[in-house]
């Protein structure tokens, strides 16, 4: 997997940074928000795309919070754990609904951030067996049938290929 860090703390992104590396996650940081978003859209153009992002809300230039709004109104398909100083409840509320699915309050320690890191991975471990129920198919020729998770449905030949290559 690949995560981008951004945090206007250095030190706490080299720390995350060695310690994502250390899970097998390819890692960037940035200690500026300004430009995340058009570095989060090249990368998925380019099929490169982060799929885990560490986001600090009290940055100087943006505020994590206008950077996650830019992000889900441009349907980027990250994960977002937010990291900051506040310890305010009503913060993480205010983070979460916005599409933020975990909160990490500084100093991180390693239980928080691996705990973190394992709810990402289950949460896309589940996303992708979800995607691969959905595309499995059963063929049968003679009966030109083709059940789709136990539904049948008549199919032509023209539509045996769609339906094997669009899942």
């Amino acid at each position: 997997m690949k995560a981008l860090i951004v945090d206007d703390e250095e030190e706490l992104c080299k720390y995350l940074q060695c310690e994502l590396q250390k899970e097998g996650y390819k890692v960037d940081y940035t200690t500026s928000p300004v430009g995340v978003l058009e570095k989060l859209r090249e990368a998925e153009k380019n099929r490169k795309a982060y799929e885990l992002l560490f986001l600090d809300l009290g940055m100087p230039q943006l505020s994590g919070f206008e950077l996650l709004k830019e992000i889900r109104e441009a349907h980027l398909d990250l994960d977002v754990i937010i990291i900051t100083a506040y310890g305010d409840g009503d913060k993480t509320i205010e983070s979460i609904r916005p599409g933020a699915i975990d909160y990490l309050c500084k100093p991180i320690s390693l239980e928080e951030l691996h705990t973190a890191i394992f709810s990402v991975q289950q949460k896309r471990a589940a996303e992708e067996k979800k995607a691969l129920e959905y595309c499995i198919l059963v063929v049968d020729d003679e009966k030109e049938l083709c059940a789709r998770r136990a539904n049948p449905d008549r199919i032509r030949e023209g539509q045996r290929v769609h339906s094997l290559f669009c899942c």
